[in-house]
This record gives structure tokens, C-alpha cells and sequence, in this order.
């Protein structure tokens, strides 16, 4: 899952999957929702192996997103990749080799993204999409582009 604000502007489902599958009592992310009573198991899984974990590129997400953010909404997002770190601490620390993602996330919190480029216009329109592409047209791990829709009104509130 890459990150929903970069990849197609603002969802007005940011705070589903803290609803869905955060685990509200120990931290961290389950990979089910708990709803499907076929499912045994909530598992938060931990392990980046081919693909990285849920709990990994939550905790990636979180920081972009707090890096993007002003004041409350910042800290608010930031707390919580903190507290999604502090959660698998001993798993960072112990096999750190086992949580490459994750390893990332951490120092991303130390030093986050300082790159960011922001479109705004209509999404469909020919104009936003050249500077769209001239916007992705190097590469930069660091850099974070952000897309923003005036006409979109809870999409422009989310960024107020």
C-alpha cells in the first residue's frame, strides 16, 4: 500500500484503517480486520521479506504524512509512528535484518522528508497531468509530491 495522500490525493478513508485493524490496546496494526470468523488469527505482522509488512509501511506512511502536516495534525501522526516503532523495539533492536522497512521508517523519523512538491489543479485535466509528470520526472527517495484537487472540498479542508 503506498501512501494514500501521495499516490491519489486526499481519501476521506485516512482514519478507516486506524478503525479497521489498529490494534488500540497493544499498538501496531493487525493484517485482518478480526471480522471474518474464518480467520483464526490477528496477527501483526512484523517481517519484511518480499513484501514489506503492514505494520512497516504504516509506520512509513505516518511519518510522510506528519512531514506533510502543520502543528496538531503533525504531532498527531507522528506520536503515532512513534508509538508503532516503540511497539517492535525489540524486534528493531534484536534482527534488524528481518525489519529492513521498518529500519527505514525509524531513521526517516530521525531525519523526514525535506523534498516536497505540491500540485494542485484538476485531476483530470491535461495541464495537472504534465505537471504531474514533470513533478515525478526525477528520481528522488526523499521527495514526497502531494496532489490537491481546489475543487475537492474535504480534500482542501484536510490540508487547511
Amino acid at each position: 500500500m503506498s501512501l494514500v495522500v501521495e499516490s491519489t490525493g486526499f481519501n476521506g478513508q485516512l482514519n478507516c484503517k486506524d478503525a479497521l485493524f489498529l490494534d488500540g490496546d497493544g499498538g501496531g496494526y493487525f493484517n485482518n480486520t478480526g471480522e471474518d470468523i474464518s480467520v483464526l488469527l490477528r496477527v501483526k505482522e512484523d517481517h519484511d521479506g518480499a513484501e514489506p509488512s503492514g505494520n512497516s509501511v504504516s509506520a512509513i506512511n505516518l511519518i510522510r504524512l506528519a512531514s506533510m502536516l502543520a502543528e496538531s495534525k503533525a504531532e498527531h501522526y507522528k506520536r503515532n509512528a512513534e508509538h508503532l516503532l516503540a511497539v517492535f523495539e525489540k524486534r528493531l533492536k534484536a534482527l534488524p535484518m528481518a525489519v529492513p522497512l521498518m529500519c527505514c521508517a525509524a531513521d526517516m523519523l530521525r531525519v523526514p522528508s525535506r523534498k516536497q512538491v505540491v500540485v494542485v489543479g484538476e485531476r483530470n485535466s491535461e495541464k495537472f497531468e504534465r505537471m504531474l509528470a514533470a513533478a515525478h520526472a526525477s528520481y528522488d527517495p526523499n521527495k514526497t509530491v502531494l496532489h490537491i484537487d481546489p475543487n475537492n472540498k474535504e480534500e482542501m479542508e484536510f490540508w487547511e
